[in-house]
């Protein structure tokens, strides 16, 4: 999956198997299992802030990503 990324300063596509792996290659967050129940999402520079999510938080985290994405259509979305 092609996904645009900062580079030096100039947007370019880079190849990802998937748009988490983009994330975390440029270090941007990690999502990882906490324990049986829980799931840690940790910021990519240096790891020094998280938040730990029960599976049911993380599943509302996705419907808010989702329903951010669909707050934009192409007329009124930033260009990249």
């Amino acid at each position: 999956m092609k996904i645009k990324t900062w580079l030096n300063g100039q947007i370019v596509e880079e190849e990802f198997p998937t748009i988490l792996h983009a994330l975390d290659m440029k270090r941007v967050f990690t999502i990882s299992v906490y324990d049986l129940t829980h799931f840690e999402i940790t910021e990519g520079c240096d790891n020094y802030f998280s938040v730990v999510l029960t599976k049911d938080q993380l599943i509302t985290l996705g419907h808010e990503i989702v329903n951010l994405a669909l707050q934009y259509d192409k007329s009124n979305a930033p260009k990249l």
